[in-house]
């Protein structure tokens, strides 16, 4: 792990789940609430919260286009045997330097982009093909029982935005 890492305020949480991954050097404050909402986003929900370790901020948008959203991605691996990520991309390209930021990492087997929905969100997914049924999505993300259960009762494959 690099020891560029660096924690948050307010340290680890309770799980142990380790720090946040390294921050672009361009990280503002928004940025670094994403990142802990993220982070606190799966710490919750994976049965293998040792992949947070291995997780990294994947950038959406350019600044010089006046749009940037930073998003942790969590690879695959134990239990986790896919992921995804909804995101609203700026221009077209965004898609494709997305594909290339998870192409580039270990644990990002296959990225994809399954087609965008008709509100303009995309949702790029790595590894294993995500099935439509939550219970079953769910599980492949790598979710302990009780987040599975969760997962199922309040999520769609068109629901609006979210980590999976």
């Amino acid at each position: 792990m690099s020891p560029a890492l660096r924690l948050v305020r307010g340290g680890n949480r309770s799980r142990a789940t380790g720090p946040l991954p390294p921050q672009p050097a361009t990280a503002g404050p928004s940025t670094t609430l994403t990142l802990r909402a993220d982070h606190d986003h799966f710490s919750a929900r994976l049965h293998d919260v040792h992949l947070l370790h291995a997780a990294f901020p994947l950038t959406v948008g350019h600044a010089r286009e006046g749009y940037r959203h930073i998003r942790l991605a969590v690879p695959v691996g134990g239990h986790r045997r896919a992921g995804a990520l909804r995101i609203h991309p700026a221009p077209d390209h965004d898609v494709i330097d997305i594909l290339d930021q998870l192409g580039a990492r270990a644990g990002f087997p296959r990225p994809r982009l399954r087609r965008p929905s008709q509100t303009g969100i995309v949702c790029v997914e790595w590894g294993e093909p995500v099935p439509d049924e939550p219970y079953a999505a769910a599980h492949l993300y790598g979710y302990h029982p009780a987040a599975a259960e969760t997962y199922a009762r309040t999520h769609t494959r068109s629901t609006p935005e979210g980590l999976w």
